[in-house]
């Protein structure tokens, strides 16, 4: 169980949430000079800080190929250059820049991740627990002594 819930700090499930996050994060940091160059492009990013509880995924950096990107590039027309396609690397990147790092935001770690709480789980499971326990166990009535002990 512990493989797949978060049921203490030390979880293998933590510790790679937190890597994800920080390559998220560096990878948001060291593209900083492209969002610079897409800002002067008429297209404003502001970086916001969302705290991980918080994130959506339209918040977080993900890559799709988008074959719209392609009407970026031209066949030659010369005779017998069919087969040749140029391609604007500069305006294909420029897009996935766009695509890619617009809207997203930085993920701040939690100082403590929520742990489950189970509170219901031994009430519900608790009936087949008592059968299994009476079906075990040899059962008595209770004297009527007891009984009146217990009013």
């Amino acid at each position: 169980m512990e493989a797949c819930m978060i049921l203490h700090d030390d979880s293998v499930l933590l510790s790679l949430i937190q890597e994800l996050v920080n390559i998220h994060n560096s990878f948001l940091n060291e593209s900083a000079d492209m969002v610079a160059h897409i800002s002067s492009n008429n297209i404003k990013i502001v970086r916001h800080t969302l705290s991980l509880l918080d994130v959506k995924t339209t918040d977080v950096i993900a890559f799709e190929w988008n074959d719209d990107w392609l009407r970026f590039c031209q066949c030659e027309t010369e005779n017998g250059l069919g087969q040749k396609v140029i391609f604007d690397f500069e305006r294909i990147e420029d897009e996935i820049k766009k695509q890619v790092l617009f809207g997203k935001v930085k993920i701040q770690f939690p100082a403590s991740f929520p742990k489950p709480v189970f509170t219901d789980d031994l009430f519900q499971k608790s009936v087949e627990l008592l059968s299994e326990i009476e079906a075990c166990i040899p059962q008595q009535y209770l004297t009527t002594e007891i009984k009146s002990l217990l009013k």
